[in-house]
C-alpha cells in the first residue's frame, strides 16, 4: 500500500534527483525536475517519480492479482489518493476498475497528462514555447539514438550536459556574456546563443562537412577514393519531396559504389 512506504519512496526520488544533478553538473531546479520526471513524449527524460506513480502501480497490481474488489479498503483508499493527482475528467472509480481492470501505463498516462498541464500552465511564455517544442512529435528522438563514436555521431559530456540543461530550461548562461556581442549578457534559455553572429547561414552545413571529412577521409584514402561529403542545412523537417530526392540520390550512389567495387 503506497501510504505505508511513502517515506521510502520519497527518499528514493531524492536520491535519483541528486544523482541526476551530478550527471549534468548543475543544480536542478524544482521546475526542471518536474519536467525531467515526465516521459519523453511530454518533453521529459523519463525519470519517473516512484512516489507520484505508486498509486497507479498499486491499483494496477491489486486488480491484476485478483484482490481488487469493491470491499477492499486498501484499494478504495488508494483510488481516493489517485483522484487527487489527476484532472477531474480523468478520475476513476473502484467499481469501474474492478469490473474492467486497468493497466498501470494507462493510469500513469493520466498522471503525466495532468502533471504536464500543470507545468505548462505555470510556465512563462518563453518556457511554454520551449516546453511545447520539446514535447512535439519526434522532438526527443535524439535521446533515443545509439551513440556511434566511430562515425562521430555522439555528444561529448559537455555537449550532453548543456543540451540537457537547455531541454529542461535550466539557466545555461549563469551570468556570462556573448563573446561576439560585447556588453550583451546571455539570456537564461540560451536563445541568443542560437541566433548570434557565430551561427550565420550555412554554418551548420559547413560544420557537418568538416565532421564528415574527419570521419570518412582516412578510410577513403585507404581505398583510393575521394570523399565528397553531402551536407544540407535546413530550418525544419524535410518535406516529402526532399526526402524522396535524397532517397533516390542515396540509392543511385549505392549502385555506383557497388559497381565500382566489382
Amino acid at each position: 500500500m503506497p501510504s505505508l512506504v511513502s517515506e521510502a519512496l520519497q527518499l528514493f526520488d531524492v536520491e535519483v534527483r541528486q544523482c541526476f544533478a551530478q550527471s549534468i553538473a548543475v543544480e536542478v531546479t524544482d521546475r526542471a525536475w518536474q519536467q525531467a520526471q515526465l516521459n519523453l513524449s511530454h518533453g521529459g527524460l523519463g525519470l519517473r517519480s516512484v512516489s507520484h506513480h505508486s498509486s497507479a502501480a498499486y491499483i494496477a497490481s491489486l486488480c491484476a492479482s485478483g484482490f481488487g474488489d469493491a470491499q477492499n479498503s486498501h484499494l478504495s483508499h488508494t483510488v481516493d489518493l489517485f483522484k487527487k493527482l489527476v484532472s477531474p475528467s480523468e478520475v476513476i472509480s473502484v467499481d469501474a476498475i474492478t469490473t474492467s481492470p486497468v493497466h498501470q501505463r494507462v493510469l500513469s498516462k493520466k498522471l503525466e497528462d495532468h502533471q504536464f498541464s500543470l507545468l505548462l500552465e505555470a510556465s512563462s511564455p518563453a518556457d511554454k514555447a520551449r516546453l511545447l517544442s520539446v514535447s512535439a512529435p519526434h522532438a526527443a528522438s535524439w535521446l533515443l539514438v545509439t551513440p556511434f563514436p566511430g562515425r562521430d555521431l555522439h555528444l561529448d559530456p559537455n555537449e550532453l550536459q548543456i543540451s540537457i540543461q537547455w531541454w529542461l530550461g535550466i539557466d545555461t548562461a549563469r551570468g556570462s556574456s556573448c563573446s561576439l556581442c560585447p556588453g550583451l549578457a546571455l539570456d537564461r534559455l540560451g536563445n541568443h546563443a542560437t541566433t548570434s553572429a557565430s551561427l550565420s547561414e550555412g554554418a551548420a552545413a559547413e560544420e557537418a562537412e568538416v565532421r564528415k571529412h574527419r570521419a570518412n577521409d582516412p578510410k577513403c584514402s585507404e581505398l583510393g577514393w575521394g570523399c565528397i561529403p553531402l551536407a544540407v542545412e535546413t530550418y525544419g523537417n524535410w518535406v516529402r519531396e526532399a526526402q524522396s530526392t535524397f532517397s533516390r540520390l542515396a540509392s543511385h550512389l549505392a549502385i555506383i559504389t557497388s559497381s565500382h567495387k566489382r
